[in-house]
């Protein structure tokens, strides 16, 4: 393995700091490992510069719907809140959201 370092150096930390020295070490890829052989999940990019004006309406109002058919609609501006009930109503925007956006909104795949 030490054949294939192609540049290896280190460098000093004050003694307040650390009794370690950073390290910095070039080595050639010995074994041609692919860099990409892991199964990395697809991501969905939205594409919002292909919204419109109607596509916002439509996200708009596909929202509010969402919102009114669950427990979103029982939320009222002096809900007493604590961590639970904050933790809850949040969890059910963020799905709204995701379902709308998903619905609506144009997207694509990531690569991985």
């Amino acid at each position: 393995m030490a054949f294939n370092f192609n540049n290896f150096s280190t460098i000093p930390v004050l003694q307040q700091v650390s009794d370690h020295s950073i390290t910095i070490c070039s080595v050639d890829n010995y074994l041609e490992v692919k860099n990409n052989k892991r199964n990395i999940p697809k991501k969905t990019i939205f594409d919002y510069d292909k919204m419109d004006e109607e596509r916002w309406t439509e996200f708009k109002n596909t929202m509010d719907a969402l919102a009114n058919s669950c427990e979103l609609r029982l939320f009222q501006f002096n809900t007493k809140l604590n961590q639970t009930k904050l933790n809850f109503y949040w969890d059910l925007l963020q799905a709204c959201i995701i379902k709308a956006a998903d619905k609506i909104i144009p997207s694509h795949k990531s690569n991985g």
